[in-house]
């Protein structure tokens, strides 16, 4: 059994990993974002809580919010590289010799428009403030773990739902409880999702063994938006929503204009994710399939 700090104990993920862990008999220390004291504040020696412990989560993140757009750019930076980069120092301080990421498949997409050419770090910044935060801190967090000899591995994890999962999966059960229509009708391409419970199985499987780098996971299959509403109601129980297409830019400026502009821009481009180098790495693959973690969820 290890001795395991988990930050962002609060969040969906961060809550569901920690009584997971737990379940299964490791020593899992729970950190909040109320249990935590301004990190910049110089008086705080935090390295003390992670004396003697054998690997890091960090989960905690600032996600897809409202924020005013003046400031969204630093708030993000502050919260996804920043205090990840300090927490990770502060680990490496005290001894610990393993430090899990979690990231975002966002990130992913955004290092391939760079590779191509296709977008600067400032339009980036602009149009999509989570997935490059979370790409920065990855880039960062990869400089650090070298000059440190800290072992890291980021875990790109694409939408995660389940009971009581927030955000997107929450806003989709809302809209379809009521009957209101969904623009999903033409977002026909496939896309990852994760169920919670995959991503509690892959963890457990991590723990058995370190493998430091970048891997992506996601269920067994790839299925659309339009399809993941379907077996959403269906899982729910709810009647089959009525879904109508509608053109992507229409799709994303409607929610930008209801602050829901990087969730749109998400949901109408392709997202794929490529099991391989965890499957060859890891010797792990998904036991559910979206339809079956749906089910799973509603049970």
């Amino acid at each position: 059994m290890m001795k395991i700090l988990i930050t962002g104990a609060g969040g969906y993920i961060g809550h569901a990993l920690t009584q997971h862990l737990a379940a299964q008999g490791h020593e899992v220390t729970a950190l909040t974002r109320s249990a935590l004291p301004d990190y910049h504040d110089p008086l705080w020696n935090g390295a003390d809580i992670f004396k003697e412990q054998k690997l890091v989560i960090h989960a905690a993140a600032r996600v897809h919010q409202h924020e005013n757009p003046k400031n969204i750019q630093a708030l993000y930076h502050q919260d996804n590289v920043d205090f990840p980069l300090h927490i990770a120092t502060l680990a490496a301080q005290a001894g610990v010799k393993r430090f899990l990421f979690i990231s975002s498949v966002g990130a992913q997409l955004l290092e391939n428009r760079f590779h191509e050419g296709r977008i600067t770090a400032q339009k980036a910044w602009n149009l999509y403030p989570y997935r490059m935060s979370k790409l920065e801190a990855e880039r960062k967090l990869q400089v650090f773990a070298r000059q440190s000899g800290l072992s890291l591995t980021s875990i790109r994890l694409p939408m995660v739902y389940g009971v009581n999962a927030p955000g997107s999966f929450t806003s989709l059960l809302h809209f379809m409880r009521r009957g209101w229509p969904l623009p999903f009708g033409g977002l026909t391409q496939p896309r990852a999702f994760a169920s919670i419970e995959t991503v509690k199985d892959f963890f457990s499987h991590y723990l058995r063994r370190d493998g430091p780098g970048v891997f992506a996971i996601r269920d067994k299959d790839e299925i659309s938006p339009k399809d993941f509403a379907l077996l959403a109601a269906q899982a729910a129980k709810l009647p089959p929503p009525s879904l109508w297409a509608c053109p992507p830019w229409l799709l994303n400026l409607g929610a930008t204009f209801l602050n829901h502009g990087q969730t749109a821009r998400s949901l109408a481009e392709p997202l794929q994710v490529d099991l391989g180098p965890v499957q060859h790495e890891w010797g792990w693959q998904p036991a559910l399939t979206t339809a079956e973690g749906l089910r799973q969820a509603f049970k």
